[in-house]
């Protein structure tokens, strides 16, 4: 039964990546082939979890399992096991929950329509753990069955809606807590009602950027308790960088910093925390990323004798409190020269003893979060601009 789910699955996922069918047309096409051997609620579930894979190119089985069937590893009647080995049934309220796979009342059984007839089951026997079970809700599920080769069992995954307590943390008035997630730590940050900053903390994880898949995502669940944790105690929403990692950037850059965002599963932090500050009802505020480190570095680095990380999360912070405002100077050369290579006029970005030249792109971005301007200074003697020399921005 899997094989005949898998196969119209993969023919799901062709029809809407290579013809671009969509709708109720994505049921008829594979209906067309696989209507002898699966009942249309199956085809449907198959259909449905086709439209959730968003890559253009995907390997059924896993491409690691490819590359050992072509380096000899394993055989192809290994391989055709490990790419039909998965079962998918969708739960509605409006037909009282799973028709596909149920569960019997004491959660010691699960029963599996066959695609052979009506009123026909599969019986298997299950185990949940018990911390699983007090908030198990199995009025509404869906169900994803993975067979594992190694324990020749299949591990099932139940989805189910959780209705979302009242929130706690209404208003970033009060002060808030500032993230900034980095490979190996992320550093909190903890401000009042004015911005400034009362704590501040880096919680590393190293095991994140290089450890296995359950070592990382277990300290991925330590690190998240442990933020919203800290935002109970202290009473406030916590603020994070709505930051993406696009195909395009990741073959960007030199070989080791394209390892290092291949392996910075961001998404993950940011998904960990969101769903434990939802299920404690903490507010979660996401603010744009642009500049923060920068910024950070030249406002708050040698204010509070920080790091570069702490620093980006209380520039973060106060973003998200909407209070974060930004210098600039405008520097200009006399003759409309390039001096030193730089071009005729160009932006600066004032910090407390040091600045920063600014990019067309950087500047137009910023040029909105600007309130105050600093003094322009020509150098008539040199024809240079004397930074040195800057006067003190104009209140």
């Amino acid at each position: 039964m899997t094989r005949d789910y898998c196969s119209a699955l993969r023919r799901a996922y062709q029809g809407i990546h290579k013809r671009g069918i969509k709708g109720n047309d994505l049921k008829i096409h594979v209906k067309q082939n696989y209507s002898r051997y699966l009942s249309a609620t199956w085809i449907a579930d198959a259909c449905l979890q086709a439209g959730m894979i968003n890559q253009e190119h995907s390997v059924f089985g896993g491409k690691a399992n490819w590359h050992k069937l072509q380096s000899g590893l394993i055989t192809k009647e290994q391989w055709v096991l490990r790419k039909n080995s998965q079962l998918y049934a969708r739960g509605e309220k409006s037909r009282e929950g799973n028709r596909q796979i149920r569960f019997s009342d004491d959660l010691t059984k699960v029963y599996i329509n066959s695609a052979e007839g009506r009123n026909k089951w599969f019986e298997g026997k299950l185990y949940i753990p018990k911390k699983f079970t007090a908030n198990l809700d199995l009025t509404c599920y869906s169900i994803r069955l993975l067979y594992k080769e190694a324990k020749d069992a299949f591990e099932i995954r139940v989805e189910f809606d959780v209705e979302e307590p009242k929130q706690v943390v209404y208003s970033e008035s009060a002060g808030v807590i500032g993230i900034d997630v980095n490979p190996k730590l992320a550093a909190v940050v903890e401000t009042d009602d004015k911005g400034n900053m009362k704590s501040h903390t880096d919680i590393k994880a190293q095991r994140i950027e290089y450890a296995r898949r359950p070592k990382r995502d277990y300290d991925i669940y330590c690190l998240a308790k442990e933020v919203v944790e800290k935002a109970l105690i202290s009473g406030k929403p916590i603020i994070l960088e709505d930051l993406r990692f696009t195909s395009d950037s990741k073959k960007k850059g030199s070989r080791k910093f394209r390892r290092t965002k291949s392996n910075f599963t961001y998404a993950k932090i940011v998904t960990a925390v969101e769903n434990r500050a939802r299920r404690h009802g903490v507010k979660v505020i996401k603010v744009n990323p642009a500049f923060t480190s920068k910024l950070g570095l030249l406002k708050y680095a040698d204010m509070y004798s920080l790091n570069a990380h702490d620093a980006a999360a209380l520039c973060i912070a106060r973003r998200g409190q909407g209070i974060e405002r930004e210098r600039k100077t405008y520097n200009e050369s006399i003759y409309s020269k390039k001096v030193k290579g730089k071009p005729a006029r160009y932006w600066n970005l004032e910090g407390r003893k040091n600045s920063a030249e600014l990019t067309d792109k950087a500047h137009s971005w910023l040029n909105d979060c600007f309130v105050r301007e600093g003094r322009q200074f020509i150098d008539n003697r040199t024809s240079q601009v004397n930074l040195s020399a800057l006067g003190q921005p104009k209140h």
